[in-house]
């Protein structure tokens, strides 16, 4: 939101290189907070993120991005809230709340990237299941966090930006 003298206010787009660092960051930290928790998840915490994941599936016939993004931080948080080491969850934290700050919607930019969002869910919740390593979790979350960044930069062109 900016405000501009004899206009008020008026809704600003995303700063490119902001979200660019702030998804870098979150890319790595949220990875590795996801695969520190996954250990500790437990059948219940599985059902809850697979209920908010269906009501994100249920959002995407009548896509409204700011649901879409509010539940989306429900899932992620059911999946990194486990991390046993309090600094790495406190940047994990941070980052969403930064993200928070720069926009209310990445979604609204790449509506396309919604559906997707949830079939990588679905298979992040498979490999927690499965007990899979900590590397795969930690890679899987870090390509999905990265595709939606990458979804961003090519649709608004600020591919000049590089998110690798």
């Amino acid at each position: 939101m900016t405000f501009e003298r004899n206009v008020g206010a008026t809704v600003s787009g995303i700063d490119p290189t902001e979200y660019l660092y702030t998804m870098q960051t979150l890319s790595i930290i949220e990875g590795a907070a996801t695969a520190m928790s996954a250990p500790l998840i437990d059948s219940v915490a599985i059902a809850r993120a697979r209920a908010v994941n269906s009501e994100m599936r249920d959002c995407l016939e009548h896509f409204d991005p700011v649901r879409f993004t509010a539940l989306n931080q429900d899932f992620h948080s059911v999946l990194f809230e486990h991390c046993p080491n309090p600094h790495i969850l406190d940047l994990v934290h941070r980052g969403w709340n930064r993200l928070a700050s720069i926009r209310a919607s990445t979604f609204r930019f790449v509506p396309g990237r919604a559906q997707e969002s949830v079939k990588e869910h679905e298979a992040l919740l498979q490999l927690i299941e499965s007990n899979a390593d900590a590397d795969s979790i930690e890679q899987a979350a870090r390509r999905h966090r990265s595709a939606t960044l990458d979804a961003y930069l090519a649709q608004t062109n600020a591919g000049s930006l590089s998110a690798h």
